[in-house]
């Protein structure tokens, strides 16, 4: 099983070291809970060994098919790239398919700020990016601050994230419903340069015949919206970190849609990150 997918924005080499070093203690810390193999790959993100020409957008749409959950690490670079809103406009619409069959509407998509200043789109205003469970560290900082001051020895409020989020992914894997696994030649594009991503809508994008507009996201209450401070004032307990239901009288789009063709608009003043992931 695939218990996660990684999706973040390549940045600059000591953030290739830090997010190497969170997807590896990640990763162990699942194989502890679920009694995996040491050897067996229980996680997925592409750490710049893939390239293009060697059919690397077809293995992300295969680890985006077969993936329990996605993590996204939030930061403005991840939302200035195309290929980052193409990673998550296929995992969110193969969610979706399976909610529309009647499938569990558990939260899957489960984003972290690497970045804590950072602007979240319209689009994504709706869902939810706060968990107790995580600590009052990262709830002030950044996975990135975590990682940092782990780095000088301080290591216990980055293993309790760690192994907060571990035990999130694997309640939601092995105690909740499974995902079934999609078969990319038939539901999605084998090319991730073939899908529209979710962040950037585009005028060359194909959208099939018949398909609706993206209807808009639900008014937020006290989730973070593109203009706030992260800061959200004292109140209730947050609910589970995010969710993907939609208002009920949304409109939902039809199971034959396709990925990155609902996800609403786009960030404020941001563009595409070119062919290649930044």
């Amino acid at each position: 099983m695939l218990y996660f997918f990684l999706s973040y924005a390549h940045g600059e080499r000591d953030d290739k070291v830090r997010v190497q070093q969170f997807f590896n203690d990640l990763s162990t810390e699942i194989r502890v809970l679920t009694g995996e193999d040491g050897g067996t790959a229980v996680g997925f993100h592409d750490d710049g060994a893939l390239r293009i020409g060697d059919d690397w957008p077809r293995e992300l749409v295969e680890a985006l098919c077969r993936a329990q959950t996605m993590i996204a690490l939030f930061s403005p670079r991840y939302f200035r790239s195309e290929f980052c809103g193409k990673e998550w406009a296929v995992f969110s619409t193969r969610v979706r398919r399976w909610q529309q069959r009647g499938g569990s509407r558990q939260a899957r998509l489960i984003p972290i700020f690497w970045v804590r200043r950072t602007r979240v789109p319209d689009a994504l205003e709706h869902l939810q990016h706060r968990d107790a469970r995580f600590g009052d560290t990262y709830d002030r900082e950044d996975l990135r601050e975590l990682l940092r001051e782990h780095a000088r020895g301080h290591s216990g409020e980055y293993e309790r994230f760690v192994s907060a989020l571990a035990l999130m992914i694997t309640e939601i894997a092995v105690d909740g419903t499974p995902l079934p696994e999609s078969d990319p030649r038939s539901e999605f594009p084998s090319d991730l340069r073939a899908v529209g991503s979710a962040f950037h809508p585009s005028t060359d994008s194909v959208r099939p015949v018949g398909s609706a507009e993206p209807a808009p996201a639900p008014e937020p209450s006290t989730l973070i919206g593109p203009r706030r401070h992260v800061d959200v004032p004292k109140g209730p307990p947050p609910r589970p970190i995010l969710s993907l239901e939609v208002a009920e009288n949304q409109e939902q789009p039809e199971p034959g849609d396709w990925a990155g063709e609902s996800t609403g608009a786009a960030p404020h003043n941001m563009r595409g990150g070119g062919h290649e992931r930044p």
